[in-house]
């Protein structure tokens, strides 16, 4: 009885060695970017939080590979997301750079035109910003010729309220906040199954080292930015379908030297709103940068930098509205990934922010498409989904 007892023993603790173990916690966010942090953050002080990510750090794919700008909120079309999350993301942003010591530079935007129609574009952006409560301006010749000499333009709208911030900081600020209150953030972590039950869901989560382990939650946020629509399908296949995002890459170029600009610079942009044009940036150390430029790629990992011709292409399209630039200083800096809903010259697609209790999957929020102006828009996002949950 005793060897039969010791082997039953045995059999069960064999048995029990392979059970995946279990966390717990009230609310799930997949994917470590800006957004997801963002949103960590507000959920950590209403139950606790876990924020998982595949990578070795927060942040390491479109959050950090962008221009750092945050946009006074006017291109995009009155009533979309982008508008309302942009303008309430901008004030959030500023306020908290300020509250958290963030480094940031409200270093201001010229939007500029030279020619008839695109004056006309900027006066229908100033009317807009009139009914947005976005503070802009026309800027005389003798301005436009005093303050930016290397500039070429016949018109410039200002926009004051545009600036630059390290988003790093951001990013850790919002890290310290989700710790702070009780929270987690866990990289090397990867969904690789999502399963509806009565009142939770079950994640499955792969580590780098191959051990697997279950969360289960109350809430699930998929912020999971290149990759939100195929975790998105993990849980209902048709949205992979419905959700599918299509991969922008910007490459941007760097400029050896003094700037040549004191603020930043904006062509007019696309009317479809894919790309603000190849415009000039100033970072805050003071160094002037161009891009990005658009290509439509099919790998996620694609961060390549590829001159077949393109830095000539980039000082050809900076010269048209930039003086002195020195073709021998420009070079290939780093390239971006944009998630986005929209095909190649397909026309304008707003943010996806969803609340999925209509399929069947209450407590499920998707985003999806969450590209320009997500950097500004972050802290807003984050206000939304709180508000979509509670």
């Amino acid at each position: 009885v005793s060897t039969q007892s010791t082997g039953k023993k045995r059999k069960e603790k064999k048995k029990s060695s392979r059970m995946k173990s279990i966390v717990h916690c009230k609310h799930l966010v997949i994917g470590a970017g800006i957004v997801g942090l963002s949103i960590g953050a507000r959920l950590s002080h209403l139950g606790s939080t876990f924020v998982i990510e595949k990578n070795l750090k927060f942040g390491e794919e479109t959050s950090s590979r962008n221009s750092e700008v945050i946009h006074a909120g006017l291109y995009y079309p009155f009533e979309s997301l982008k508008t309302k999350l942009c303008l309430r993301g901008k004030e959030l942003l500023y306020q908290r750079c300020k509250n958290k010591n963030i480094n940031y530079n409200q270093i201001g935007k010229w939007i500029i035109g030279q020619n008839n129609n695109d004056f006309n574009y900027l006066q229908n952006i100033k009317t807009k910003g009139q009914q947005l409560s976005i503070p802009l301006e026309f800027l005389s010749r003798s301005q436009i010729e005093t303050q930016e000499p290397n500039v070429r333009a016949t018109e410039v709208l200002f926009s004051p309220t545009t600036g630059i911030v390290d988003s790093h900081g951001l990013m850790s600020s919002l890290e310290i906040e989700i710790i702070n209150n009780g929270s987690f953030l866990a990289t090397n972590s990867q969904v690789i199954s999502i399963e509806k039950k009565k009142n939770y869901y079950n994640i499955e989560i792969k580590t780098k080292s191959n051990e697997k382990f279950i969360i289960q939650t109350e809430i699930v946020v998929n912020c999971a930015g290149l990759h939100a629509d195929k975790i998105a399908a993990l849980l209902f296949e048709s949205w992979q379908q419905k959700y599918k995002l299509y991969y922008s890459k910007g490459q941007y170029y760097g400029y050896y030297g003094l700037p040549l600009v004191k603020r930043l610079i904006y062509p007019i942009p696309d009317k479809n709103l894919q790309s603000l044009g190849l415009h000039v940036t100033i970072d805050l150390a003071g160094r002037m940068r161009f891009g990005p430029d658009v290509h439509y790629i099919d790998r996620l990992d694609d961060y390549s930098l590829i001159d077949n011709g393109s830095v000539n292409i980039a000082w050809e399209t900076a010269s048209t509205y930039l003086k002195n630039i020195d073709k021998t200083k420009l070079y290939l800096d780093y390239a971006g990934i944009r998630p986005k809903l929209a095909a190649p010259n397909e026309s304008f697609r707003d943010f996806i922010i969803n609340e999925e209790s209509e399929q069947g999957f209450s407590n499920f929020i998707n985003l999806i498409g969450i590209e320009s102006p997500g950097l500004t828009s972050s802290l807003a996002i984050a206000e939304q989904v709180e508000n979509l949950i509670y």
